[in-house]
């Protein structure tokens, strides 16, 4: 969340975003893409197509549920993408 929100100001903050909390087995270990497999300028903001696209690639190969990635905005956060349209999860 934030990183999406950060690069928001309040006129345009989306009514319409909502919060929820998931319990996640331990057994569901997620993949790992840490920032040393990212882009030299990753962080950058507008980010590049092929940092989208590695995150685009990753959610079409449907491997795992879950994915593990560095923060752009706080460097000791990670951030979990979650794919829901996964049928054998």
């Amino acid at each position: 969340m934030l990183e999406f929100l950060v690069h928001l100001s309040w006129p345009h903050f989306p009514p319409d975003i909502h919060i929820a909390t998931l319990k996640i087995p331990d057994d569901l270990l997620p993949e790992r893409l840490s920032a040393n497999q990212l882009l030299k300028n990753w962080r950058r903001h507008p980010s590049s197509d092929k940092l989208a696209n590695l995150g685009v690639d990753w959610a079409r190969s449907t491997r795992n549920l879950l994915l593990r990635v560095s923060s752009a905005v706080v460097d000791q956060i990670e951030n979990f993408l979650l794919i829901v349209r996964v049928q054998d999860w």
